[in-house]
């Protein structure tokens, strides 16, 4: 029996540390963004046209800017929060 719990205490130790290093992994991850095609939506709902391009800016707070030719012909920006979707600006 004496062995056994040795043995034990010998394993336990060893898992543990990957258990503790996959939380601190999950924390550092941050939150979940949305995807550029929801993004691009987003912004389309505000903006008429053809979106152009969609790039992520990661700052103090993550957005995308969806660059779209609008149907007047001008190229807009619109601003997306990356995490709820909303249109900040544009």
């Amino acid at each position: 029996m004496k062995k056994l719990l040795i043995l034990f205490a010998l394993w336990l130790p060893s898992t543990l540390p990957e258990v503790a290093f996959g939380a601190v992994v999950v924390a550092e991850q941050g939150p979940r963004l949305i995807s550029q095609r929801q993004a691009a939506q987003a912004a389309g709902r505000v903006v008429k046209g053809r979106v152009l391009a969609v790039t992520l800016s990661k700052g103090k707070r993550p957005v995308y800017r969806v660059k779209i030719l609008s149907t007047d012909g001008r190229v807009r920006i619109v601003v997306v929060d990356a995490t709820s979707g909303r249109v900040l600006g544009g």
